[in-house]
């Protein structure tokens, strides 16, 4: 998910995004980026369950501002990219106490 996020950093270079599509996906790319590190800590892997709404909000901007073909079906795919890869489980190394239970 963080290629994808790092990817939309670039739709202006990559898709010729005009303003506001380029806009919206900077802003979702860097919370995506955002929330993947702060989720990278074993406690805090609840928080990786706030990409599925940037990951829906991904699939729709690109019809709200109108953006080309190819950009569309990009977002698309990467929008259900980053769904899919948030509810992905893991082994947790570390133990927590009483926490240890409540980290998904």
């Amino acid at each position: 998910a963080g290629g994808i996020g790092l990817s939309l950093l670039f739709t202006r270079l990559t898709f010729g995004a005009d303003a506001t599509m380029a806009n919206s996906d900077h802003l979702i790319g860097a919370l995506i980026l955002t929330v993947i590190s702060i989720a990278a800590a074993e406690i805090a892997r609840p928080i990786r369950f706030m990409l599925i709404p940037l990951g829906l909000a991904l699939c729709i901007t690109p019809f709200v501002y109108g953006a080309s073909g190819a950009h569309l079906i990009s977002n698309i795919f990467a929008g259900a990219a980053v769904v899919a890869l948030s509810c992905r489980r893991s082994r947790v190394d570390g133990s927590y106490g009483r926490w240890s239970p409540a980290i998904p």
